[in-house]
């Protein structure tokens, strides 16, 4: 506990730094109000909440509004706020602070006794931690899986391939598509509401794993396998048929 007081008054060090620059703290809300809780620090978790808000109020932008909710969910309690927090996130394109809305619901959801709605929210979570590879968070999910009774289908059985196509992600399958369009990193990122070096590492990733050397590699080996699964799928009607 003592080490957690210690990282929450690192994380709120800015907030009383006085600065006018609002994205200098934007992006510490929600670790910083979830460790307030964690640790049982009412009085600060109120007070991160508080500045959320206020720089919320009055404005258009999706992940203000969302960081306010998140704040004030969290501080109550509510399920119901960090899944419209969650559905925020969303609507920035901000997927991490998404997921953890999503987790942070179903825990609420689990004390209120409501399984179904919390086994949701945590299968929401997951995807979005699958996504992004984000191996920490999925591990520690599955075990709030098992802490809290729900029992998940098994969403990952390509990972128990090192290499070849059944070794990839579902983040990597659709970063080799937009390979395969001819998108750039920066492009890709863009249309995947992500960073360039996420993609970047995702690239390298496939190119290990398929054991190809550049990204032309990618595009030429996907498009194979396209056409490959389509002329299968027309084999298996044309014998249907005759």
């Amino acid at each position: 506990m003592g080490s957690q007081s210690e990282a929450l008054k690192v994380l709120i060090a800015p907030f009383d730094s006085n600065s006018d620059d609002i994205g200098e703290i934007e992006d510490l809300f929600i670790d910083a109000v979830r460790l307030a809780v964690k640790v049982g620090d009412k009085k600060t978790a109120q007070k991160i909440t508080t500045q959320a808000v206020q720089i919320a109020e009055g404005s258009e932008i999706p992940s203000r509004q969302a960081n306010a909710l998140y704040c004030q969910g969290m501080v109550d309690q509510d399920a119901f706020v960090l899944l419209s927090a969650a559905q925020r996130f969303t609507d920035s394109g901000k997927k991490l602070p998404q997921a953890k809305a999503y987790e942070a619901a179903a825990q609420c959801l689990v004390e209120a006794g409501e399984m179904g709605k919390a086994k949701q929210a945590l299968e929401r979570a997951m995807e979005i931690y699958e996504f992004l590879d984000a191996e920490a968070d999925i591990n520690r999910l599955h075990a709030e899986f098992r802490q809290y009774g729900i029992r998940r289908g098994s969403h990952r059985q390509h990972r128990r391939a090192v290499s070849g196509w059944e070794s990839l992600t579902e983040a990597e399958l659709k970063v080799v598509a937009l390979v395969q369009e001819g998108l750039s990193n920066p492009e890709i990122a863009s249309r995947l509401f992500t960073s360039k070096r996420t993609v970047g590492t995702h690239v390298s990733h496939v190119l290990k794993k398929l054991r190809l050397t550049t990204r032309t590699d990618i595009a030429r080996e996907s498009a194979k396998r396209s056409i490959a699964t389509a002329d299968g799928a027309g084999e298996e009607v044309s014998v249907g048929v005759g």
